[in-house]
């Protein structure tokens, strides 16, 4: 038999009329709740009170960075005919300031997401065949980077350092 004082507390945000698709997440340790509508609204979850509001309605994925301090958004990459300007589709949000930190054009729809290591000293991010080792102080210029052959994902080890990453190359002698 259960009491309503057994039953958890749901926490609630406010109604919305969600005008499409629900994408929605939580940071990794739960403090916070993202989710897009007509703009992104982050939640801090102990309160369910509205920590940040991104000014990005097309969002088709969201995540955190393992220390929260950045929320990515990313839409599947699109061009229009006869649209020279290319849209970024990678936005990366500083949850501290609420500012856009910097935004990239991510065409693989596979491999979009860039990863941190855990204490979020460095971010790893596949563009083309190319891996990019980013430091956060400066997103849109990486500090190394490794090129190979055919390289279509990879993976970042979890923990703390020393830091470990496994890529994987297409072969190119396929029966």
């Amino acid at each position: 038999m259960s009491t309503d004082a057994e039953k958890p507390e749901l926490g609630r945000i406010p109604n919305r009329a969600c005008t499409g698709g629900a994408t929605l997440t939580f940071s990794n340790d739960g403090k916070y709740f993202a989710f897009c509508d007509e703009k992104i609204f982050v939640y801090k979850c102990s309160k369910w009170r509205l920590h940040a509001a991104f000014d990005e309605n097309e969002a088709t994925n969201l995540f955190f960075s393992p220390k929260n301090s950045v929320l990515c958004t990313f839409k599947p990459y699109s061009t229009a005919v006869g649209v020279t300007s290319v849209e970024s589709n990678l936005k990366l949000w500083s949850m501290f300031t609420g500012e856009l930190l910097c935004e990239w054009v991510q065409k693989n729809i596979v491999s979009w997401r860039p990863m941190w290591t855990a204490d979020e000293s460095i971010v790893l991010r596949l563009v083309g065949s190319e891996l990019w080792f980013i430091a956060p102080e400066n997103l849109n210029r990486f500090v190394q980077k490794l090129t190979l052959p055919k390289l279509t994902s990879f993976s970042l080890s979890p923990g703390p350092a020393p830091f470990h990453v496994a890529v994987y190359t297409a072969s190119s002698n396929v029966c």
